[in-house]
């Protein structure tokens, strides 16, 4: 069965009213050089955690399944992503950014799970498949700089496209599968700021929360990064960090509801050219 996740998309566009995550890594130009093109490549090694729940259209309530215990998806998962930035001037700069999440495995299931109407009962085989795929433009306006530190706020658009897939196999008679996802387009607001600390070296912080209550949808996001750049050129740097992120969004509605948590701790590394 395929259907549109539309509470969980409603419940992503009001969480995205107030701060979400702004960055991965510390991908964004540095604003007080003269550089206007900027490009950068790296990954993180999450230890992640997810949780869904999805339920049918005449309001059977769907089984919590964790996608690391239940289907068998690994914990530790290398992500890569990339971005390209331009700087009009000192003050305005655009960032453009992409990268993906790849959770899937097959597991004999040891309970019976309720899923959007179908019932995977206990023993039946499971292949499944969690994606997400995330492009985010963003705008930063420099609110403040001076020779070592800097405040930028940011504003744009993050478009997360989700996909959740489940598919009995090798269980005579039960053949279904399980297809819900959503393409959320977001708007996305937040803070960045930097800090130099000695002759090519810099310091970056984001602290973000939220948790939202509204008629029938739930919310809550904490979104922390500390990162170290290493400018050893003035047209190279590197980036080293750490980033936690926990994420949670539940609608109800007559028609279809849902649940989805996820979660992921873990460093990430990535090297960048100016031009």
């Amino acid at each position: 069965m395929t259907r549109p996740f539309y509470r969980v998309i409603l419940a992503c566009l009001l969480l995205a009213t107030m701060l979400v995550p702004v960055a991965h890594a510390d991908l964004g130009l540095d604003l007080k050089d003269d550089t206007t093109w900027d490009f950068a490549l790296g990954g993180f090694w999450a230890d992640s955690s997810t949780s869904i729940q999805v339920e049918s259209a005449d309001g059977s309530i769907g089984t919590t399944i964790e996608g690391e215990s239940t289907l068998g998806w690994e914990e530790r998962t290398a992500v890569p992503f990339i971005s390209v930035g331009y700087k009009f001037n000192p003050r305005h700069s655009l960032l453009l950014s992409y990268w993906s999440l790849r959770r899937d495995g097959t597991k004999d299931i040891s309970v019976d799970i309720l899923v959007d109407g179908e019932v995977y009962t206990a023993g039946t085989t499971i292949d499944s498949e969690f994606r997400t795929d995330i492009y985010r433009l963003t705008y930063a306006y420099n609110l403040y700089s001076s020779k070592d530190s800097s405040v930028a706020l940011l504003a744009g658009l993050h478009i997360t496209d989700m996909r959740f897939k489940l598919r009995a196999i090798g269980n005579i008679g039960l053949n279904f599968e399980t297809d819900v996802g959503a393409v959320a387009p977001l708007p996305t607001f937040g803070l960045s700021s930097s800090t130099r600390f000695g002759e090519n070296w810099y310091l970056s912080l984001w602290m973000q929360g939220l948790r939202l209550r509204y008629e029938n949808v739930e919310g809550r996001l904490n979104n922390t990064s500390l990162s170290v750049t290493y400018k050893p050129h003035k047209r190279v740097y590197y980036n080293i960090g750490v980033i936690s992120f926990d994420l949670s969004v539940k609608g109800s509605d007559g028609s279809l509801a849902g649940e989805f948590v996820y979660r992921y701790n873990g460093p990430f590394i990535s090297i960048g050219a100016t031009l």
